[in-house]
C-alpha cells in the first residue's frame, strides 16, 4: 500500500493529504498554486511536466496590444489624410479616406476657382471649406484615439458600464456636430451641386409669373377632364397601342425561344467546342438590350411610317430581354433529370425536349407576361415618335395645350397598363 502511493505520489504529483510546501514567494505547491507559480501538468505519456500559469489578467483574456502612440498618428493624418489610419492598421480606411478627400479637392475646385469670376473670393472659399474638412479629419482621429485609450485601460468594466462611458465623451452639440464625417457630407453637396450646374438645374423658373400661369391652366385641364372623347381614343389610340405590345411581345418571344439555348452556360459552356457559341450569344444579346426601344423605333421609323416600325422595335428589344430571362431559367433546371433521360439513351435533340423544355415552360410564360408588361409602356412611348397608339395622340395634344383632352388620355393609360400589369402578375403567380 505504500509503495502504490509513493509510485502515485511520484507520477501525479502531492497526493491528497501532502502538506503544502511554502515557496517563500506567497506560493505554494501541493495545495492551491497561486498565479505563477509551477504546476504539475500530466503529458500523453502519463509523465509531469512544468506549465506556468498565465500572468495578468485573472479572467484569462489575452493582454491588450499596447497603444500607438496618438502625435505620430495626428502627424500622419494631417500631413496625408488617410495615412494616420494606416498607421492605426486600418489600411482599407486609411485608402477610402484618401480616396474621397482627393476626390472633394476636385469637386471643390471645380465649383470655387476654376468657375468662379472673381478667383480671390473663390480660393478663400476653397481653403476655408477644405481647411474645415481637414480640422474634422483631425478631430474625429484623436476621437478614435481616445476610445481606444478607454478601451485598453478600462477593461474591468462590463459592457453597459463602458458604453456609457462612450457616450458620454459625445455628449454636446459641438461635439456631435465635429463627430459626424464632414468629409462625405462635403462631398455629397458639392457633388450634388456640381451635377445640378451641369444639368442647368433652374429652381427660379417655378417663380416666374408666366410658369405659374402655364402651370395654373395644365392643373385645372387635368383635373377636368374631357370625357366625351374616351371612347373614340380607346377604339382608335388604346387598342393599337395593346396591339403593338402584343405583337411586339409574340415575336421577340418566338425569336429569344431558341436562341437562349444558345446563352445557356450549362448547356453550352460544358464543352470547349460549344464554349466560344455561349460567349458570342451573351455577348450580341447585352449589345442589343443595351439599345434602348426608342432608338430602336427611330431606325425603323427611317424606313417606313406606321404601326409596323413600332412592333419591329418592341420586337428587337424583346428578343433581347427575353433570351436573357429565358437562359437564366435554363441555368436554373435540375440536372438530375437530363442525366436519367441521357441514361435512357435519348439524343441531345431529345434531352432537350423531354428534359429541358416541361422544366422551363412555366418561367418561359412568366417572362413572356413581365415582357408584355414592359411593351405596353414602350408602346405609348413609341407612339411620341410617329408609330401611332396612346403616344400620338398625347403628343397632339399637348401640342395644342389641349390639357383637358390630355387627362382623360392619360386616364386610359394609367387604367390599361395597371390592368395589364396586375392580370399579368396574378397570372405569373398561378403559373410559377
Amino acid at each position: 500500500m505504500s509503495e502504490s502511493t509513493d509510485n502515485l505520489t511520484e507520477r501525479d504529483g502531492p497526493a491528497v493529504g501532502v502538506a503544502p510546501v511554502d515557496t517563500g514567494k506567497g506560493d505554494t505547491i501541493g495545495g492551491h498554486a497561486a498565479v505563477g507559480a509551477v504546476l504539475p501538468a500530466r503529458s500523453w505519456r502519463g509523465a509531469a511536466e512544468p506549465q506556468v500559469a498565465p500572468q495578468g489578467d485573472r479572467t484569462g483574456a489575452p493582454a491588450p496590444r499596447p497603444a500607438l502612440p496618438g502625435a505620430p498618428v495626428l502627424l500622419a493624418q494631417a500631413l496625408a489624410p488617410g495615412l494616420g489610419y494606416a498607421l492605426l492598421r486600418r489600411p482599407l480606411r486609411g485608402a477610402v479616406t484618401f480616396a474621397l478627400f482627393a476626390l472633394l479637392t476636385l469637386v471643390a475646385y471645380w465649383q470655387f476657382p476654376k468657375d468662379a469670376t472673381n478667383r480671390g473670393q473663390a480660393w478663400i472659399a476653397f481653403g476655408a471649406i477644405m481647411g474645415v474638412v481637414w480640422l474634422n479629419l483631425l478631430y474625429r482621429t484623436a476621437n478614435d484615439l481616445r476610445v481606444a485609450a478607454i478601451i485598453t485601460n478600462e477593461r474591468d468594466l462590463d459592457a453597459v458600464a463602458l458604453h456609457r462611458l462612450l457616450r458620454s465623451q459625445q455628449q454636446g452639440l459641438l461635439r456631435w456636430l465635429f463627430s459626424l464625417n464632414l468629409l462625405v457630407v462635403a462631398l455629397l453637396v458639392f457633388g450634388i451641386n456640381r451635377l445640378a450646374v451641369d444639368a442647368e438645374v433652374d429652381l427660379l423658373l417655378f417663380t416666374k409669373s408666366s410658369s405659374l400661369h402655364a402651370a395654373k391652366k395644365l392643373v385645372i385641364g387635368l383635373f377636368h377632364p374631357k370625357w366625351s372623347i374616351w371612347r373614340e381614343i380607346v377604339q382608335r389610340y388604346a387598342w393599337v397601342s395593346l396591339e403593338m405590345a402584343a405583337l411586339g411581345t409574340v415575336g421577340g418571344a418566338l425569336l429569344a425561344a431558341p436562341f437562349s439555348f444558345l446563352a445557356a452556360r450549362n448547356l453550352m459552356g460544358r464543352h470547349p467546342a460549344t464554349r466560344p457559341v455561349y460567349y458570342v450569344m451573351r455577348f450580341f444579346f447585352s449589345c442589343v438590350r443595351a439599345i434602348p426601344t426608342l432608338i430602336w423605333g427611330l431606325i425603323a421609323i427611317s424606313f417606313v411610317l406606321g404601326h409596323f416600325p413600332g412592333v419591329i422595335a418592341l420586337s428587337i428589344f424583346s428578343f433581347g430581354l427575353l433570351t436573357k430571362l429565358y437562359s437564366e431559367a435554363i441555368e436554373a433546371i435540375d440536372w438530375g433529370q437530363i442525366e436519367a433521360v441521357t441514361a435512357a439513351g435519348a439524343n441531345p435533340l431529345q434531352v432537350i425536349l423531354f428534359a429541358v423544355v416541361p422544366q422551363v415552360v412555366p418561367y418561359f410564360i412568366s417572362s413572356t407576361l413581365y415582357s408584355l408588361e414592359v411593351n405596353v409602356h414602350s408602346a405609348v412611348v413609341l407612339g411620341l415618335i410617329g408609330a401611332g397608339g396612346l403616344g400620338l395622340v398625347i403628343n397632339e395634344y399637348i401640342g395644342a395645350f389641349a390639357w383637358s383632352a390630355v387627362s382623360i388620355v392619360l386616364i386610359i393609360t394609367i387604367v390599361m397598363t395597371l390592368t395589364i400589369d396586375y392580370g399579368s402578375a396574378y397570372i405569373r403567380s398561378k403559373v410559377v
